[in-house]
């Protein structure tokens, strides 16, 4: 991979670390290198493909409406917005991904992870639907994208291996990052949540990102 993409990588990591530090301190700069963070990973993922095709448009896409969400959930009052613009995300990614399978051996090859995958979204929705209210027809909604997202990383990570492995893992890490989220803001808050939210969600899509040279 060329340069350029290590080194916004590098700066992602570094705009990152400083987001997180102030976080609890400094809304205001934390509001500044929230999208600035997103915005170098989309650097990446822009420089980093060796092809401009489907699979890399999809991702880029998909990146940029998580730089939407990151601005809308800013504030509780965008909350909505924001879930909407990460679910257009997600939609993005299974497009992307699904089409990389169906290249490869097939994008149904892995319909076996959807077994512990459903299991885990099961799990969560049932420690969560007490204190849901009028969200629950948008959580389920929006946790069916992102499992059904996670099944297609893990099946990039399974059948092309390599840059694929970071994809996986970043679907991974996605699903991590957002049911720390909806734990904390749905069923109880607690203090390293946005530690927790915030570096695993940042993690997730730049190992996307970076895994984009899967297909490049």
């Amino acid at each position: 991979m060329r340069i350029i993409p290590w080194v916004l990588a590098v700066l992602s990591v570094v705009s990152a670390a400083a987001a997180i530090s102030v976080v609890y301190r400094d809304r205001k700069l934390y509001a500044l290198l929230k999208p600035l963070t997103t915005v170098l990973i989309i650097g990446v993922a822009v420089t980093a493909a060796g092809k401009l095709g489907f699979f890399q448009i999809a991702v880029a896409v998909g990146l940029v409406f998580c730089l939407l969400g990151d601005i809308f959930l800013l504030s509780d009052a965008t909350f909505l917005p924001g879930l909407v613009s990460f679910l257009l995300a997600h939609l993005c990614f299974i497009a992307g991904f699904v089409y990389l399978n169906e290249s490869s051996a097939g994008a149904m090859s892995q319909a076996w992870l959807l077994i512990p995958l459903a299991a885990y979204g099961a799990g969560v929705y049932v420690i969560l639907a007490p204190h849901l209210g009028k969200m629950k027809l948008p959580v389920v909604v929006y946790m069916t994208a992102i499992l059904v997202m996670a099944w297609q990383a893990l099946t990039v990570g399974i059948l092309l291996g390599g840059w694929g492995l970071l994809v996986a893992a970043g679907g991974v890490l996605f699903v991590i990052s957002d049911s720390t989220l909806a734990y904390n803001r749905f069923r109880r808050q607690f203090m390293p949540a946005e530690v927790i939210i915030l570096s695993t969600y940042w993690a997730a899509i730049l190992l996307i990102a970076i895994g984009i040279r899967v297909a490049g």
